[in-house]
């Protein structure tokens, strides 16, 4: 803020291991990989599912870490979306907590325990086209659009860069 000219009107009250934290949560990429795991499964199987899982976290992590361009330049972002949001998500917060406890986990509770269990060998080396492609190739690079919607959040902490404490 300095640079710029601006006078600090908010304090800054996160450190590295909460902005982490906070990004783990905003990301919310284990909810999205769970819910989404339909698209690679039926369009590559397990092996596909967890195979383009893999590269898709490398090719994120390079984009990713491009980011650091963007959390060096000077944050000017916020004005009326941060005005929208601090008025109207409180409503929401209570409603959606009650809705994802009570509704998702017990879900993944059932889910874990009533599912059916596979050999090691085929989970990591069967491929599969459930879905018609004619190729396990192109099914398996269509799961990965499945997949790269639990990492669309790895970029919120480079958004959160302005709230950091000692950003500099």
């Amino acid at each position: 803020m300095y640079r710029m000219n601006k006078p600090q009107e908010l304090h800054r009250n996160f450190r590295f291991l909460s902005i982490f934290g906070y990004s783990l949560i905003l990301g919310n990429g284990w909810v999205i990989a769970l819910v989404g795991a339909i698209i690679p499964l039926t369009n590559g199987g397990t092996a596909g599912g967890i195979w383009m899982y893999l590269i898709v976290i490398i090719g994120m992590t390079f984009s990713t870490l491009s980011m650091a361009e963007l959390a060096s330049m000077a944050p000017t972002a916020g004005g009326q979306y941060h005005t929208v949001v601090l008025r109207t998500l409180p409503m929401f917060e209570g409603m959606m907590l009650v809705i994802h406890v009570f509704g998702f986990l017990p879900v993944c509770v059932i889910m874990w325990v009533m599912g059916d269990r596979s050999p090691t060998k085929e989970v990591w080396t069967h491929f599969s086209d459930y879905s018609g492609w004619g190729s396990y190739g192109v099914a398996t690079l269509i799961g990965s659009l499945g997949v790269s919607g639990s990492l669309l959040g790895s970029d919120s902490a480079a958004h959160l860069a302005e709230e950091l404490k000692d950003a500099a």
